[in-house]
């Protein structure tokens, strides 16, 4: 199959010119930072110090744009690292979330700048460690899907409803993992576990339907890797959404 990414926040502080900016630093993507109208617009993440950032990720978008990526070891606009195109849902007006990646790079300083043509708003903006393996994941991978609500069958043969959530899941298999890639992906879930989000995409040589292969997620089981033969890993994984 094509490849699969997974990526993890790196801790750092966030500035710029929209409203509230530190909200874009929370894990919820609920917590927005906004901008009321029309204008030139910056975001500021500073790590604290040069690390290897290969993906950036908005979550929580609502409106439309592009932003431009540029950062460096020294400076905000040391390089380009590209646009990230914020395009509509496939079924709704407002976008959600969006994930650039690149060849990982050291970066301490990133800078995402648009014009704006109207309000905006942003829950999420981070710098990622990216994990993508040689040859992707296994055949067998799917979405699932969580209803939240609690449905109760009542005497007179209707049901009492209480809505929740729908919220979408990922499993999935990496089928042929070298002994170099295993010990960066168990370097990586060390440092996540199952409390702290992961961004994972189905596959990032596809670039339409992207808000819907993103998975802004939690890992609900960390199987333990099996040795198929000499150097070769397979570790089978799942996480949920945080809508």
């Amino acid at each position: 199959m094509g490849l699969l990414s997974v990526s993890r926040w790196l801790a750092g502080t966030i500035a710029g010119n929209m409203t509230n900016p530190t909200r874009m630093a929370t894990w919820d993507p609920k917590e927005v930072a906004y901008s009321n109208g029309a204008g030139a617009r910056t975001i500021d993440i500073d790590l604290g110090a040069a690390q290897m950032v290969g993906a950036i990720y908005l979550g929580g978008v609502s409106g439309t744009t592009t932003f431009a990526v540029t950062g460096g070891a020294a400076s905000y606009t040391t390089t380009s690292y590209g646009n990230i195109v914020v395009a509509p849902k496939r079924t709704a007006v407002s976008p959600r979330q969006y994930l650039l990646e690149f060849a990982p790079v050291s970066l301490r300083y990133i800078r995402l700048s648009a014009t704006l043509a109207d309000g905006f708003e942003v829950g999420i903006a981070a710098a990622c460690e990216r994990f993508t393996s040689e040859y992707g994941h296994e055949w067998g991978a799917g979405r699932g899907l969580e209803d939240m609500s609690s449905v109760t069958a009542n005497r007179a043969g209707g049901f009492g409803i209480d809505p929740g959530a729908i919220v979408p899941s990922y499993d999935w298999t990496f089928g042929d993992l070298n002994d170099e890639e295993r010990e960066a992906l168990f370097d990586m879930l060390r440092k996540v576990g199952t409390s702290s989000p992961v961004i994972i995409c189905e596959d990032p040589a596809v670039t339409n339907d992207l808000d819907a292969r993103l998975h802004y997620s939690l890992f609900q089981r960390l199987e333990k890797y099996e040795r198929r033969s000499v150097g070769i890993t397979r570790w089978s994984l799942k996480a949920r959404d945080w809508t």
